[in-house]
């Protein structure tokens, strides 16, 4: 008897190496397109896959390096070299890696399936994902598996030049769905190109780093799309599991994503409550571009310590593709503590609400948008809603921001005491617009009529500073400020304006003595080129604005003016300021 089940079990293992491939198909890339030998265990090219746990899998044991090549790789090989390179995704699929492991993708190749990591690294021996050779970005091709690449519940990975694309179906010739075997989230409708996933872990998750990656045309499939249908660049997730666990050092450098379904990258947890100490943390996102997402580039809900820096946000809410979400800013925080974002450019946001370069929903708290350039972006330049601490706007420079019309008409400043839900209104403390320049051009380019955006401060919202900010409204155009709120007027202060402003009679506003209605004389209003928003010589703005001084904590906005300009010249604690963003003489 023991024979004989020795004997089918020997079947067994040959039918499955001969078979499907954890991980789905493969497709050439390279010089040799399905070039290889198929033979050794999970060979073969079909979209189906195999059990991860099966008795063919290893474990590797460790500072080793694994290469995989489509284009002359043999899974019946080691490995361990170019030459005798893995072929297939359900190769490396099969083997739990160690700290110090190294894959290498080849360059030029492409493999549609997914890869899921398996095993951690360690904080002095992370395990690595990248490249060999010399050509264009190696591509993993998720062909409609939820992701290309998966990581859950596993930490200290780095993942370095590579490519990712997903927008095939999720089903299957026969109708079911393409399951990704061991994951906790298999019938998932999402695509991603990556997903990180904290389930069940029992532990906090370290340092995942990516850089030097694109992403690509992820999108759902188009007849069943919906909300919850969408398309996703990245996502890095704590599921609703009971458990107060978050990533810790999340670094994104050099990416490049575009053409999502919905969000280019999307930080959030599930938790469901109010566990004040559970933030992802330690996130920085830097030298990235985003562009024709279908949502905002990126999303950060309940995270804290985060940094967006020298990065490109254009075309956000794209209508490129009709599986596009069509809304969303360049940048959007809710429920998130202590976040800077500075020397980036938010351009061509699009969407029916919303849609500002950059903004910060509500329950946020330390959040500020620094010396970055905000141009053409559909809704406006500054959105500020409710529940909010110490979140606000200084040193930028806004182009030609609220070009939308009708019920959401385009705002240049929009404060609101919105928190979540109409039923729930909570205003602000401490919001901060200071040091801004903005210009409003005198066409707007949607509509060809004159451009008409608004400045609102909603009633119920609290202590919005509104300091030294330059508004400069092209021959033509027209400022509306219907700010409600009585007690914020007080805090209008050394604002210089410029142009046609229209004061709603109905408003609450009225301007202070310090207010400024004169031309700033900027050295060339209207142009495209941040540095044309300088002041010349004779600027009256020189000199006239409030000083913002007294504290040495750099997280009091309020009191501590950051000691730059958008330019880099100083900004002085004695000193009174120039009005608007540029502080040299």
């Amino acid at each position: 008897m023991k024979y004989k089940l020795l004997l089918i079990s020997i079947l067994f293992v040959i039918g499955c190496s001969s078979g499907s491939s954890d991980g789905g198909d493969v497709v050439g890339g390279g010089g040799n397109n399905g070039g290889g030998n198929n033979s050794g265990n999970n060979g073969g090219n079909t979209d189906g896959e195999t059990d991860p746990d099966k008795d063919t899998d290893s474990s590797s044991s460790g500072d080793t390096t694994y290469y995989i090549s489509f284009s002359d790789g043999d899974d019946s090989k080691d490995g361990k070299s170019e030459s005798n390179a893995f072929k297939n995704l359900g190769k490396i699929n099969s083997i739990t890696f160690a700290p110090g492991d190294k894959i290498k993708f080849k360059t030029g190749d492409t493999w549609k399936g997914y890869f899921k990591v398996r095993g951690s690294g360690s904080s002095s021996s992370p395990i690595t994902i990248e490249s060999y050779g010399s050509s264009s970005k190696p591509i993993i091709d998720g062909n409609g598996y939820q992701a290309s690449l998966f990581l859950e519940n596993v930490e200290y990975i780095e993942v370095n030049n590579l490519e990712f694309k997903n927008e095939a179906s999720h089903k299957k010739s026969d109708n079911s769905v393409k399951l990704m075997s061991g994951s906790s989230r298999t019938g998932q409708d999402e695509r991603y190109g990556i997903l990180a996933l904290r389930f069940g872990a029992g532990k906090n998750i370290n340092h995942l780093k990516v850089s030097n990656v694109k992403i690509s045309n992820i999108y759902p499939t188009p007849s069943e799309q919906s909300y919850n249908h969408q398309g996703y660049g990245m996502r890095f997730e704590s599921y609703n599991d009971g458990e107060l666990n978050y990533f810790d050092g999340i670094t994104i450098d050099n990416v490049d994503i575009s053409l999502t379904g919905h969000y280019g990258i999307h930080i959030v947890n599930r938790m469901s409550g109010a566990q004040a100490d559970f933030y992802h943390r330690n996130i920085s996102i830097t030298n990235s571009s985003f562009y024709d997402t279908g949502g905002s580039g990126i999303v950060f809900a309940r995270s804290k310590n985060i940094l967006v820096e020298n990065s490109t946000f254009k075309g956000t809410g794209s209508t490129k593709d009709s599986r596009m979400w069509e809304r969303g800013s360049g940048l959007w925080f809710y429920t998130c503590n202590d976040a800077i974002v500075q020397n980036s450019t938010f351009e061509d946001a699009y969407g029916v609400q919303d849609s500002f370069g950059a903004h910060i929903d509500w329950g946020n708290e330390r959040v500020v948008i620094q010396y970055c350039l905000s141009k053409n972006n559909f809704g406006g330049f500054v959105e500020i809603l409710g529940e909010n601490l110490d979140c606000g706007y200084r040193y930028n420079i806004s182009i030609g921001d609220g070009t939308r019309t009708g019920a959401h008409n385009g705002k240049i400043f929009w404060v609101s005491d919105f928190a979540g839900s109409n039923s729930r209104k909570i205003g602000s403390k401490n919001n901060f617009i200071y040091n801004n320049t903005v210009f409003v051009p005198s066409t707007n380019p949607v509509t060809n009529s004159p451009m008409t955006p608004d400045v609102l401060i909603r009633e119920n919202t609290e202590d919005t500073f509104v300091y030294n900010n330059l508004i400069y409204i092209d021959s033509g155009a027209s400022l509306s400020i219907l700010t409600n709120n009585d007690s914020d007027l007080n805090f209008f202060r050394n604002n210089l304006y410029f142009g046609s402003v229209n004061i709603d009679p109905n408003t609450a506003f009225q301007h202070h003595s310090s207010e400024i209605f004169v031309d700033p004389k900027l050295i060339n209003p209207g142009s495209s080129d941040p540095n044309d928003y300088k002041l010349q010589a004779d600027s009256p703005a020189i000199g006239k604005g409030i000083l913002i001084n007294g504290s040495t904590n750099t997280s009091n906005f309020i009191q501590n003016n950051g000691g730059k300009d958008y330019f880099g010249n100083s900004v002085s604690n004695s000193e009174k300021p120039n009005i608007g963003a540029y502080n040299g003489s």
